[in-house]
């Protein structure tokens, strides 16, 4: 499954925000991986993760992402919100 993380979950996974990224480390160009990014690779990251109904399509969206030693200590309580059928 391929996801793309927006918002507060990138800004928690890779602790920095866009502007931080772009404006003030200069990482503008798109072929250039920023550290902060970098340095997640190997890692192993846990993905809660609910769907959402946007019209006709449904959207997967990433509402935490937890460390994998994290997780095992200590399992989230699961809830997500109801999705309509219509």
């Amino acid at each position: 499954m391929d996801i793309i993380i927006f918002g507060r979950a990138a800004q928690a996974l890779i602790k920095k925000s866009c502007s931080a990224l772009t404006i003030d480390e200069g990482f503008t160009d798109p072929l250039t991986i920023p550290p902060a990014i970098n340095q997640l690779r190997g890692e192993t990251k846990i993905f809660q993760i609910y769907f959402q109904r946007k019209g006709p399509q449904i959207a997967t969206i990433v509402s935490k992402i937890f460390d994998e030693t994290e997780f095992i200590t200590a399992p989230p309580q699961i809830s997500a919100p109801a999705i309509s059928t219509r």
